[in-house]
């Protein structure tokens, strides 16, 4: 009997001390336990790979000269001259498809590999006119532009601001032209229109402003060459052969929409800050 409630005693001595030693020792495997060091989250970076349509407006002039060679009227030199203040409004969109290579990833920091290459669509309405004097007393030379368009491949460098895109651009170039040359004051006008081929360059800025949205200033020149047309009178008994020459300047400003398609639902990758 009295061993059993010796037993008894000690088993309730040592769950007391076991329960008094328990927060020392939670407070020891706490202090011991290591700690880890938040993690800091993904930080965004802009990226110009994707899709876009976007709308523009802008001016452009140029430079014409007729060269009149073929004429049922005497002198045929007096009909050819120049049109040297040609000008106007332009105003029309654009689609296209751009894809950044070289990046922004781990170690990489915004000036390494930040290159851009695309390519682009675009329609503008023209309003660029001019009027000239020729050899002919009391004649004149009247032109009109009234559409451009351009497909072209760009390549830019982003590695000042991941968001901020320097780029060159060239590729194929048309346009549409009505000329009249008049004989004289009250006499005789021949009139002609053709599209033209040519080839144009240029350069500009964009910046993305927000997140799928970006905004550009650009320069382009289009070269048209010299070209043959063919002008009629109105009774279309008379005709002329001039051999023409085009070039434009173009200065435009824009958005651009980005869908960001080949990334995605519209994100734009991230890189983790180390």
């Amino acid at each position: 009997m009295n061993n059993m409630l010796n037993k008894t005693l000690l088993t309730g001595v040592a769950g007391t001390a076991l329960l008094a030693a328990a927060p020392a020792m939670a407070a020891d495997l706490a202090v011991k336990a290591p700690r880890v060091a938040p993690v800091a989250p993904p930080v965004p970076v802009f990226s110009w790979t994707g899709c876009f349509v976007g709308a523009h407006v802008g001016w452009g002039w140029g430079k014409k000269d007729f060269n009149v060679f073929d004429t049922s009227f005497t002198p045929s030199p007096s009909l050819s001259g120049s049109i040297k203040n040609d000008s106007g409004a332009i105003f029309g969109g654009q689609l296209g498809c751009d894809w950044q290579f070289g990046g922004f990833g781990k170690g990489a920091g915004p000036g390494a590999g930040a290159w851009v290459i695309g390519i682009q669509g675009s329609v503008s309405g023209a309003d660029i006119h001019g009027f000239g004097a020729n050899h002919c007393d009391g004649g004149g030379l009247t032109s009109k532009t009234d559409f451009l368009a351009s497909v072209t491949g760009r390549l830019g460098w982003a590695g000042w601001d991941p968001r901020m895109l320097f780029y060159v651009r060239g590729g194929v170039a048309w346009t549409h032209e009505r000329d009249e040359i008049r004989t004289d004051s009250s006499s005789t006008s021949f009139q002609g229109e053709q599209t033209r081929t040519g080839w144009t360059v240029g350069v500009g800025v964009e910046w993305a402003f927000a997140p799928n949205w970006s905004a550009f200033v650009e320069w382009d020149h289009y070269g048209f060459g010299t070209k043959r047309l063919t002008l009629t009178d109105a009774d279309f008994d008379s005709v002329l052969h001039a051999d023409v020459k085009q070039n434009i300047e173009t200065v435009r400003i824009g958005v651009n929409y980005r869908f960001n398609w080949l990334l995605g639902k519209g994100k734009a990758p991230v890189v983790a800050r180390y």
